[in-house]
């Protein structure tokens, strides 16, 4: 039977609980270049893309230096994937769409970095969209909306599950249902 409904999953926060991983890669890769890194700062950036959040814990730093950063801290991320923890419900939910719908994971991450997580998480999605695959990051919709023609199912057949309120946004705006991640773990 062909699948004609799509399960869209965000990734760091719904999937897995990457904040701590997240945070000791920022700081070793910005120690690598004897950066001072600031954690509250980073919070408060949660859910943004790289190209939004490394201009705010690096407010002098170039373009060169932020892609420097970055792959800094996607070489320590990989070692540091035993502070990565599944978030159980949700993987759960992920495994009970598999038989009816098509499972993609839309996220803010990299692609190197997504690919890892989710090998350790040992989930393989019908489809990845990672940070690398579009022009516009959350919260615009465009994630979501690559995924959805990918697999040729609108948004009324669609459902995303996401956490930050960036995520939420896009989202919204992508006309799917949505569900808060936040409140299936309260």
């Amino acid at each position: 039977m062909a699948k004609t409904k799509l399960a869209l999953f965000d990734l760091d926060g719904t999937l897995a609980e990457t904040s701590e991983a997240n945070v000791e890669a920022y700081r070793r890769a910005f120690a690598d270049q004897s950066l001072a890194f600031n954690q509250q700062v980073y919070q408060g950036s949660h859910g943004m893309h790289w190209t939004q959040s490394l201009p705010l814990l690096h407010p002098e730093g170039t373009l060169e230096e932020f892609n420097t950063l970055r792959s800094a801290k996607s070489r320590h991320y990989a070692q540091l994937m035993a502070l990565t923890k599944p978030i159980k419900p949700v993987i759960d939910l992920y495994n009970l769409y598999e038989p009816t719908h098509y499972r993609a994971v839309v996220t803010s991450a990299s692609r190197a970095n997504a690919e890892t997580i989710l090998k350790h998480l040992g989930l393989t999605p019908d489809l990845l969209i990672a940070a690398d695959d579009v022009q516009r990051p959350k919260p615009d919709p465009e994630g979501f909306l690559k995924a959805m023609a990918h697999f040729g199912i609108g948004p009324e057949d669609t459902i995303i599950y996401e956490d930050s309120e960036r995520g939420l946004q896009a989202a919204r705006a992508s006309g799917a249902t949505v569900v808060n991640v936040a409140t299936l773990l309260t």
